[in-house]
Parts: structure tokens; C-alpha cells; sequence
């Protein structure tokens, strides 16, 4: 079966909303539900449309709408149409007064919302009907593509505000001019009465009198007395059989008192009806609630004007409860897995393992100074001496120059080579030339730039240096993070104590420097030295000892010397620049760690709030409630302690997160990668989602005993374990149970036995079925039995019992009432009077907001008028009957009393039956009832619609006849113009030239 479920304004919205969510925790993704559905989401506000709305969300799966499921209603130039209504004949009939929409809009700031104003409602969906239109047309072809030609239209809309309850008229007419088969394409309406104690802000004005103004245009659409017009402008009324199939009308307080959250737990409540006459029987012959809804197990002729058949009241209006008797699987499995998913952000932040509770919140005792001065670490993270003075390469181009040596090492290489030049030269000049290549080499040659130049050179370098280094640091880190062994807060730590070590050895680099001078100054010394023992070598000393040789080795050594630790001099001064972006690099890597860190404590907090927020009840479960949680929670709490506790399932569970996380971050992971790929949001329905996962394998393999396990148990086998020895008591809890169960509005007993003209007698109405929906059960056909009798018996009347192959932990109890006009709901009265007040005060600016067309006068009464209303309404037509000539006042012939009678002429012009309407005139408006009323009505507006009263001359005569009749109750008040009496007839008669005039 098709299904399509139309959500206006917000309160739509939530209900589609909690309906999607209630679909995934049963099927997930899956097509499984066996239904194909189709939504569409109407407002006139985008608060809930945004694609990362995490309103949506369940553990980590959002459910929202595609963009195709969207219609944004509010970006329409409303000013311009306005100021060329003529161009747009799909609003101008029933727009109403440019100069009150214009104050209207005026007083609009922002967006054009609905605002609590039905006519502006109206006309937002009027200015985007042609994408509604394309919008429906476009997903019933789609649904229709299974084969199945059929669907049924679900419109689920709150009548309090202005976007919702103005489109609803419309949204249903264009579903019904787009699909005329009543029979085929079902339209249900589910209308959200305006609770009488909203929440604050809520009531901005126009709250309750919105939902009266639209019950009545609801009614009168029904009974065919609104035909809306085609907003669209290709039609001019729409002419619609069977607009709606049936209207299910509810509010916040069921019948037994029960009151329930407008906002928080009402959608769920109507999302659970929804899924139950969708997805839980789509397979099971539901038949009554087809008959129910289409009006059909009985009378569903609408309730009529007297003495006519004019439909006024549609009884095609139905209320609904519904009560769930829950295992509550979703609750336990989202406790289960915010508890796993606790223990995951733990162990990312602390990676503290306890075998008596778990990932604990709070840091190992780990020394990290003692492990960032080991020469090891110093030498896979580049940071040793040797490469913060570059005597070692750090970029990877350096690494890999193999003719790069340490200082020593490269003075060790150069100097024999020297010393082999020199000694090919005159002897004389040996030293002078060896310290000349000495200092050409240190000042030009030294790695092809000379030490000065080399260090000027890869000083421009050295930012790319840091990065490296850091980028060798983080790397280390974040793969031990990645795979358990380090935590957020060990890292965070670690580079707390690098930080401390680069400092001081950023302190130690002048002294490094000083020593390298110093050392390079007595090296200096031993040169020069040497060299004056050069100079008074005597001739036996230079051609028969040798000691030139032993000079110039002597010679080669102290240059070495020298040279080193001036280049080591200058490597020191580099360092120091070198250590300045290097303690910049890694403060800003622990920048990143921490807000890592941050994501993962603030996901801690959520998670702790989560998991605080479940399983809060004793379990007993509270009979009134929509929902009746069937289990033992400190049962669950136990098994979850129990599955935290276990080591080797957490690290399992913990490492399938973690690569998640690191899927979600793609390749090159890095902390600062980490924090732009992975929001708070993110990281929250990751978690979330594998998490849930997690708790489903974990319960699968670690609860092995039947009595333990918390997923996938049936209601039907944790009944038996509670009521199979003992009958007697499950019959008890049986009634309570169906005894508690009604609907989501009350119905007023005055109503329903009212009789007046027009409702028909012995006809029954307010017909009543009460469904319980019980998952199959083979295994227990015994027990399964013995609770159908329990529950049959719990309720007088039929109680129907249909087995559902879904939601196996769940029993449903609904009832249907149907067959009944809107006056039998007691909430009614309420909103009639808050509606009064609003058109009493806000006159006929009220009206336009209120009504979608008209000023809301034409449609028929909702309620049977009562003998004051009768009166009131009378009066003016008893002045224009007497005006024209219809009453005549006399003695009975046979009495000899004093009478008043309104003497009509049936269609053939004799003389029908006088109506007696008192002993005088005065008197005789009291004396009328429906049947008087509507005869008088009649003959009065037949007669002012004549060819006989079309000329201006003889309506004035009968003006001037109204306002003597008027003068004559005066006169017979004795003349005072503060009498009741005269202040009754004065108005009476205003109202009586007011009909004149309309009549013209």
C-alpha cells in the first residue's frame, strides 16, 4: 500500500519527524518496514529543514527530508502581488482588503512567516501551490511505480498556528482536484486542536480562535458549502466530491485526563498511530479502520438545516488513542549504546583502564619529561643537538645529501686534504696556506656556501624546518592515538613537557654559543702557538728533525679544532632561531590536541546527560501514561555495568570507533585534520552510530541467557514469565490496562443526546472500536490465547485482535471513534468563546486574519443554535416579516385571545398553514424555535429576492416600516431608550436593514 504523508507547519513537521525516527529504530535503512512512503514537508519557516538539523537525529543517523520532501513557502514577493492583485487570479477573489494586508506586512519583521494568521497562511502556500502541485505529482509517480496504484494522503497539521492552519483548506482541495477518486486516493486530515494552556510566547493572539475559524472552514468544506477557490488560478471554485475521507481531531488531555506535552510527546503519539495503521499491519486485513475512516460502518450523512436538507454538520470527523505496552527497546538500546560510546570518548581522552569500572574519567600517571630527553626520541623527532645546530639535515632533502658530515666530521674530512696540497708547495708557506684553504673553506666552501652563508640560507628555511619536525612528532603521536596507546590527554601532556624541554634548551643556546667561542678562542691560541714555533724552527729543525711535518700535522689538528667550534658557534645561533619556530609549531600542535581534547570532553558531558536521562522510571510502568515501559531497570543498568566492564569487548568496541573516526578524517591523519573534518556534531554521531552497532554485536555474543537479554525480546514471552501461573491477575492487569486506554479528546455527553431539528433520531453516532495489535507469538499460542480473552473481556463491545509480524516487544492498544459532528468534542465550547472574544475585539481585521475567505459569517453553525441564539437571530427577521406585510396580529376566531401569526404562501400561491408566534409582537421573537426560524428566514429572503422588492422605492418603504416598528416598542417602553426590551429590537432592527441592504 502507498502512503504519503503531507506534514503543514510545524507541528507537521514534528510528526513526520518523530514518524521517521520511529521507522529507523525499527528498519533502520532497510525497505523492510514493507510499506512504500512518500512525505512531503510544507512551512513557511526553514528552522526545520536545515540538512544538519540535529533535531533529526538518532544515535547518529539523521532521518531529515531530501530537499524534494521540502516546500519553503516564505521567499514570496507578497508586496508586489498585492500591488497587481488584478494579474493573479488565483488570490484576488478572496485576499480581502489591499490596505489590510499592507498593514499586515508592515507589521511583519524578517522572514514572512505564518504568524498565527490563517489568511496569510493562505496566501503563502497560494504563492507556491504550482511546486506543491509538482512536488505531490512528482512522489505519487514514484510510489506508484511498485505497481500499486493506490494512496492514501496523510495530512498532519496543528490548527493553532497561521502556516498549517491556513494551508490546510487549500492543500487538501489540490489534492482532491488532482486525484477526484475518493475510493482510490484516501485524503485523512490529523488535526492538532490548540491546547488550552499553551506555552508561553505560544499565544501571540490568534492561538485558539484559529482552530475554531478552521474546524468551522473544515465543516463547511465537508458538507459542501466551501468550495474553495483554485489558489493555483487556472479554475475559478473548485467543485470537490468527497474533499476529505475522514478528519481525526485531537488534543494534548485524552479522555481519561491524561495530559501530555504539546511539543515533546504529542508527535510521538501521533507518529506511533501513524506507524501502526501504516507499517505494523500492512500486511494484516485491518478492515474496520478502513470502514472507519471512510464513513462507512454507519450513517455518515452530516447533520442538516430544520425543515430542510441542507447539510450543515459533516460527520465525517473521528478521534483516536492509542496506548503502547513496551518492553522499551529503543530507550534501553540508546542507554546501551551512549554507555559505549562513553567509554569510547574515555578511552580517546584518557586511555585509563580499571577492571572494576571501565575507561575511567580521569589520566594515567605517566612521566613524559624523563621520555622527551632520551636520546632516542630527541633523534627520531629531529631534535637532537646535531639537528637543531644542522650538523644533521632536517628537511628530507638534507637527510639524504650524503655529503653532508657533522661539524667534526667535516673538518676531519677536509683537513688531510689540506695538509697534502700544502706539502706539494714551498715548505716555507705550509702553515700561512693551510689556514688560508681552512678559512676559504669555512667562509666560501662550507657546504658550497661557506658557514655564514650556509646558516643565512637555511635560516629562511627554518620555518619549513619546524614544520617537519612537528609533522615527525605528530605523526608518532597521533598513530599511537589512533591505535589506543596514547590518549588525548597523554598527548596533550607529552607536548607540555617537550614545550618545557625546547624552552630550556632555548635558554641553554647562548651558553652553548659562549662555550663554542670560548672553546674556539683556546683552540685559536694553540694555533697561533704553533705557528711562532713555525716561526723559530731552526735549519736543523727544518731539514734534518722533520719537524715541519710534525708542525703542519700539529697545525692541521688545531685548525680543525678551531674551526669546529666556530661553525658549531654558528650552528648554536641557528639553533636558537630554529628552537623559537620549533616551540611555535608544537604549541600550536597542542593547540590542536586540545581542541581535540575539548570535542572529546564536551562529547562526554552529552553522553553522561544521555545516559542519566534513560531508564529514570521504576519500571512498574504508570498505567495512564501513552507509553507503558514493561521491564526491570536496574536489570539493564546491571548487563550494561557488566558489558563496560568487560575489557576485551571495550578495546574491541573502542578500536572498531576509532577507525571509524579515522575513516571519517580520510588519509594523512592529523590532529589539526582531526578538528576540521570531525565537528563536536560529528564526532557525536560517529560514535552514536558505530556505537550502536557495538552494543548489538556485543549483546549478541556476551548475553547468552534468555532471562538476561535486554534486545530483541518479546513482550508475549516477558507477560507469560510475569502472568502464565497466575490468570486471575493478568485478567486484572488486562483491565486496568484497556480501562486506562482512550482517546485524544474528550466528548461532551450534552451533545451526543441533544436533540433538535436536523439531527436525525435513532441514528448512531460516536461509534466507538477498540483494536489491540499483539505481535505473533507461535511459541506461546497458549499464553497468547489466554491474553486475548483477558483483554476481550477487560472492555464491553467488540474488541478487535490483529497479530502484526512487527515490534515484537510492543501490545497497542487503539481506539477509534468516528461518526460524530464537531460539536460533540468538549474542547469546542472553549474555542468558540476564545473566538468570539477575538471577532468582539478585533473586528473585521480579526476576521481576514482568522478566515481564509469571507469573514467566516456564510458557513454553517458548528453548534445547534440555542433558544438565545434562536432568539437573537430571529428578531430581525420577525421586524422584516412584519415590515413585508407576513404577520398579522388579531384574536383567534375561536378563543377570542390575543395572536401573532406569520401567515406564507407554499410555491403554488395558496395559503400555508399560519405559524402562531405569540400573543403579541413584541412577545413573538421568543416564541420561535429552529423550525420558525428557518421558516421565517425563508419566506423573507425568498420574498426580498423577488422581482417584487427590486426597486429602491419599496425597499426604502420597508426600511421606513422597520424603523416605525422599532419606534413603536419604544413608545411602548414607555419611551425610555435604556429599556432592555427596546435596546433588544433597536439593535434587532439595525441588523434587520442590514439584511435589506445584502439582500439588494
Amino acid at each position: 500500500m502507498n502512503h504519503f504523508v503531507i506534514g503543514l507547519g510545524g507541528t507537521g513537521g514534528k510528526i513526520i519527524r518523530a514518524l521517521r525516527k520511529s521507522l529507523y529504530q525499527e528498519f533502520h535503512n532497510s525497505k523492510s518496514s514493507g510499506a512504500d512512503i512518500g512525505y512531503l514537508y510544507v512551512d513557511s519557516s526553514s528552522e526545520m529543514m536545515s540538512i544538519d538539523d540535529p533535531s533529526w537525529k538518532i544515535l547518529g543517523t539523521s532521518v531529515q527530508l531530501p530537499k524534494a520532501s521540502q516546500l519553503l513557502i516564505t521567499d514570496a514577493n507578497l508586496g508586489s502581488r498585492l500591488d497587481n492583485l488584478a494579474s493573479y487570479p488565483g488570490l484576488k477573489h478572496w485576499l480581502g482588503s489591499p490596505q489590510d494586508w499592507r498593514d499586515i506586512l508592515n507589521s511583519i519583521v524578517g522572514a514572512t512567516l505564518g504568524g498565527q494568521k490563517r489568511r496569510l497562511g493562505r496566501f503563502l502556500f497560494a504563492c507556491k501551490v504550482g511546486n506543491y502541485r509538482e512536488q505531490v505529482q512528482t512522489q505519487v509517480k514514484q510510489l506508484q511505480q511498485s505497481g500499486e496504484t493506490e494512496v492514501t494522503f496523510h495530512i498532519v497539521v496543528g490548527l493553532a498556528g497561521g502556516t498549517g492552519s491556513g494551508s490546510v483548506i487549500d492543500a487538501v482541495a489540490q489534492l482532491r482536484d488532482l486525484y477526484p477518486d475518493s475510493k482510490r486516493f484516501r485524503i485523512l486530515i490529523y488535526a492538532l486542536l490548540p491546547d488550552a494552556y499553551p506555552h508561553p510566547n505560544w499565544d501571540t493572539g490568534n492561538y485558539h480562535a484559529n482552530g475554531f475559524a478552521a474546524l468551522t472552514e473544515l465543516n463547511a468544506m465537508s458538507v459542501g458549502a466551501y468550495q474553495p477557490y483554485d489558489v493555483t488560478g487556472v479554475k475559478e471554485r473548485l467543485s470537490l466530491n468527497d474533499p476529505f475521507n475522514g478528519c481525526f481531531v485531537f488534543g494534548n488531555e485524552n479522555e481519561n485526563g491524561l495530559t501530555v506535552d504539546v511539543d515533546k510527546d504529542l508527535p510521538g503519539i501521533v507518529a506511533d498511530f501513524l506507524y501502526q495503521k501504516i507499517v505494523a499491519v500492512n500486511n494484516v486485513n485491518w478492515a474496520s479502520l478502513g470502514r472507519m475512516e471512510n464513513a462507512e460502518n454507519g450513517d455518515g450523512s452530516p447533520e442538516t438545516a430544520p425543515q430542510g436538507r441542507t447539510p450543515e454538520r459533516s460527520k465525517r470527523f473521528l478521534a483516536f488513542g492509542i496506548k503502547r505496552l513496551a518492553i522499551p527497546e529503543e530507550e534501553i538500546s540508546e542507554y546501551l549504546t551512549y554507555s559505549f560510546a562513553r567509554q569510547a570518548a574515555l578511552q580517546l581522552r584518557f586511555n585509563h583502564w580499571q577492571a572494576a569500572s571501565g575507561f575511567i574519567d580521569e589520566p594515567r600517571k605517566l612521566d613524559f619529561h624523563e621520555f622527551v630527553q632520551q636520546k632516542e626520541t630527541q633523534l627520531r623527532w629531529l631534535l637532537s643537538d646535531d639537528h637543531l645546530s644542522l650538523a644533521l639535515g632536517i628537511l628530507p632533502e638534507d637527510v639524504t645529501n650524503k655529503k653532508w658530515k657533522s661539524f667534526t666530521g667535516e673538518w676531519e674530512a677536509v683537513i688531510p686534504n689540506f695538509k697534502l696540497l700544502v706539502r706539494e708547495r714551498e715548505r716555507a708557506t705550509w702553515l700561512d696556506e693551510l689556514t688560508k684553504l681552512c678559512e676559504k673553506r669555512y667562509q666560501d666552501d662550507y657546504r658550497t656556501l661557506g658557514v655564514a652563508g650556509f646558516y643565512r640560507t637555511k635560516l629562511k628555511a627554518a620555518k619549513d624546518m619546524a614544520r617537519e619536525i612537528r609533522s615527525r612528532i605528530e605523526l608518532e603521536l597521533v598513530n599511537e592515538w589512533q591505535v589506543g596507546m596514547k590518549s588525548a590527554w597523554d598527548v596533550s601532556r607529552l607536548l607540555i613537557a617537550l614545550l618545557e624541554s625546547l624552552d630550556e634548551r632555548l635558554k641553554a643556546c647562548d651558553e652553548q654559543v659562549s662555550r663554542a667561542r670560548s672553546a674556539e678562542e683556546q683552540a685559536q691560541s694553540r694555533v697561533l702557538g704553533n705557528a711562532q714555533k713555525w716561526a723559530g724552527m731552526g735549519l736543523l729543525s727544518r731539514h734534518v728533525l722533520g719537524t715541519p711535518d710534525s708542525l703542519l700535522d700539529a697545525h692541521g689538528v688545531f685548525l680543525q679544532e678551531m674551526y669546529v667550534y666556530r661553525t658549531r658557534a654558528e650552528g648554536w645561533g641557528f639553533a636558537k632561531s630554529l628552537l623559537i619556530e620549533i616551540i611555535a609549531e608544537v604549541t600550536d600542535l597542542k593547540g590542536e590536541v586540545d581542541r581535540t581534547a575539548n570535542t572529546l570532553q564536551q562529547a562526554l558531558k552529552k553522553f553522561e546527560v544521555a545516559i542519566h536521562a534513560r531508564l529514570t522510571d521504576a519500571g512498574g510502568g504508570d498505567m495512564r501514561q501513552h507509553l507503558i515501559r514493561f521491564y526491570d531497570p536496574s536489570q539493564v543498568k546491571a548487563i550494561g555495568r557488566r558489558l563496560v566492564m568487560d575489557e576485551a569487548e571495550q578495546k574491541t568496541q573502542t578500536s572498531r570507533v576509532r577507525a571509524a573516526l579515522v575513516e571519517k578524517v580520510g588519509p594523512d591523519l592529523s590532529f589539526a585534520r582531526f578538528n576540521q573534518r570531525v565537528s563536536e556534531s560529528t564526532f557525536l554521531d560517529v560514535l552514536e552510530t558505530v556505537c550502536e552497532d557495538n552494543v548489538r554485536i556485543a549483546h549478541q555474543n556476551l548475553v547468552q541467557n534468555p532471562k538476561e537479554r535486554l534486545l530483541g525480546v518479546s513482550i508475549i514471552d516477558k507477560l507469560q514469565a510475569r502472568y502464565g501461573a497466575s490468570p486471575q491477575e493478568l485478567k486484572s492487569y488486562a483491565s486496568e490496562l484497556v480501562t486506562r486506554a482512550g482517546n485524544f479528546v474528550a466528548l461532551e455527553p450534552l451533545e451526543i443526546h441533544r436533540a433538535a431539528p436536523g439531527i436525525p433520531a435513532s441514528v448512531p453516532t460516536a461509534v466507538s472500536k477498540f483494536t489491540v495489535i499483539l505481535p505473533r507469538a507461535p511459541e506461546q499460542t497458549e499464553f497468547s490465547n489466554m491474553l486475548k480473552e483477558a483483554l476481550r473481556g477487560a472492555k464491553t463491545g467488540d474488541v478487535e485482535i490483529i497479530e502484526s509480524d512487527v515490534r515484537p516487544n510492543e501490545i497497542t492498544l487503539v481506539s477509534i471513534t468516528n461518526l460524530f459532528p464537531l460539536r460533540y468534542l468538549k474542547p469546542l465550547k472553549f474555542l468558540e468563546e476564545k473566538y468570539r472574544r477575538r471577532i468582539d475585539t478585533g473586528g473585521a481585521r480579526a476576521r481576514l486574519e482568522l478566515h481564509t475567505e469571507g469573514d467566516g459569517s456564510i458557513w454553517p453553525r458548528l453548534f445547534v443554535a440555542s433558544s438565545a441564539e434562536v432568539k437573537h437571530e430571529a428578531l430581525p427577521y420577525v421586524l422584516l416579516a412584519k415590515a413585508l406585510g407576513l404577520i398579522h396580529e388579531g384574536r383567534n376566531p375561536a378563543t377570542g385571545a390575543d395572536e401573532v401569526l406569520l401567515l406564507t404562501k407554499d410555491a403554488d400561491g395558496f395559503d400555508n398553514a399560519p405559524v402562531v408566534l405569540g400573543s403579541n409582537f413584541v412577545a413573538s421573537a421568543d416564541s420561535l424555535d429552529l423550525d420558525n426560524l428557518h421558516t421565517i428566514k425563508t419566506v423573507c429572503s425568498g420574498l426580498l429576492g423577488s422581482s417584487a422588492y427590486l426597486h429602491q422605492d419599496r425597499r426604502a418603504e420597508v426600511q421606513r416600516a422597520i424603523l416605525a416598528e422599532v419606534e413603536a416598542v419604544k413608545a411602548l417602553r414607555g419611551g425610555n431608550i435604556q429599556d432592555e426590551t427596546y435596546r433588544r429590537f433597536l439593535d434587532a432592527g439595525k441588523r434587520a436593514v442590514t439584511i435589506l441592504r445584502g439582500a439588494a
